[in-house]
């Protein structure tokens, strides 16, 4: 096991957050954007990616916003080495329908796939000691 600290980047989703404050940047919450954002990261030697699941973009009523699970099977086909990290929000997706989501992207994925499960209910109060 590596002792070596591991770095990541979550995906802008919604768009750069930090971009809010620079008028020279713009609000991009788009796949193309999400993309390369996420293949420069593998490309510059990050280890892992988020992307978080929101149905409704966070900052605005009209911008746009990706769904989580059509993005990491088409970043998993984009990718060969980089992690991909999908964190849902459970109560969205039927059990088995997100598993099988889930075991598919593992297989699109060159980098391989893991996925962590809690126990109903245990989850938002303690993850590291409800996880397996």
């Amino acid at each position: 096991m590596s002792t070596s600290p591991r770095l990541g980047v979550w995906t802008p989703i919604s768009g750069n957050w930090a971009v809010r404050d620079h008028p020279d940047e713009r609000l991009d919450g788009s796949y193309a954007d999400n993309r390369r954002t996420v293949v420069d990261a593998e490309r510059l030697g990050y280890d892992t990616t988020l992307i978080a699941q929101h149905t409704i973009n966070p900052g605005d009523d009209v911008g746009d916003v990706i769904d989580t699970w059509t993005t990491a099977a088409a970043i998993a086909e984009a990718t060969s080495r980089i992690e991909i990290i999908a964190a849902i929000k459970p109560f969205l997706y039927n059990p088995g329908v997100l598993a099988k989501m889930a075991t598919q992207i593992g297989h699109i994925s060159r980098a391989g796939s893991r996925s962590t499960w809690c126990r109903a209910g245990s989850c938002p109060r303690s993850p590291s000691s409800a996880c397996r």
